[in-house]
């Protein structure tokens, strides 16, 4: 079973804006779209380079630096010259903590 930890509180993530922010060691991305938060992995597949500088759409994560684009539903990598999925994991809120899960 998932350990869930906080990673801020939800006015951390206004819409329209990625965070980074760590899960233990772990450089992660929490992205607020129309309201729902995701968080992935803050890696570009392509080059390694930080996704939180990147730009968000509806249902994606584009990087800023060569455009890879990754789904951000399943993390497949969807434009651009990245062809791995980035790593997603699971976020809840809890009253106004954002958490979440560590495997």
């Amino acid at each position: 079973m998932a350990e869930y930890v906080k990673v801020g509180k939800l006015g951390d993530f206004p819409a329209g804006a990625i965070r980074p922010v760590t899960l233990g060691e772990e450089p992660v991305a929490v992205a607020n779209v129309l309201g729902r938060l995701y968080c992935f992995s803050n890696y570009c597949t392509h080059v390694g380079l930080e996704l939180s500088s990147g730009y968000l759409s509806e249902g994606s994560v584009t990087c800023l630096y060569h455009g890879s684009e990754f789904d951000l539903g399943t993390g497949e990598a969807v434009g651009g010259p990245a062809q791995a999925p980035v790593t997603l994991y699971s976020v809840r809120v809890e009253g106004d903590d954002v958490l979440v899960a560590r495997d």
